[in-house]
């Protein structure tokens, strides 16, 4: 590189340093377009499913039902709607990111995905 002022140069040096920098603390970085990973997927989909006001009420009347003196149905009775709930739930946002995370490369491939690129890079 060539420059014909030595501010110039020094500019120049101080920001390739800095790139240097900022792309070795950055590495890995890129898109990802699931929410969970496999050892991340249990218990982030539990912090999410009980950000659910109606699953902290079953939750909370579970908890209660293993009082005996609150006892009103039998405790495993009591567990098996909210499981059930989960469950489903937890199947549902599985399938779904198992999904995104298989199909996003075929999309990426695809022709529909090649044709928008185009039209944002002739948009920008």
């Amino acid at each position: 590189n060539f420059c014909t002022e030595s501010t110039e140069c020094e500019a120049e040096l101080r920001l390739q340093k800095d790139w240097e920098k900022v792309s070795r603390f950055y590495s890995g970085n890129g898109i990802q377009t699931t929410k969970y990973t496999l050892l991340s997927f249990l218990p982030r989909n539990l912090f999410e499913q009980f950000h659910r006001l109606a699953n902290l009420y079953f939750f909370f009347l579970v908890i209660l039902n293993w009082f005996p003196q609150v006892e009103v149905f039998h405790r495993n009775i009591t567990m098996l709607p909210l499981g059930m709930v989960l469950l489903v739930i937890m199947v549902k946002d599985g399938t779904e990111d198992w999904m995104v995370r298989f199909l996003h490369p075929l999309l990426k491939c695809s022709q529909l995905w090649n044709r928008t690129l185009q039209l944002l890079n002739s948009m920008a």
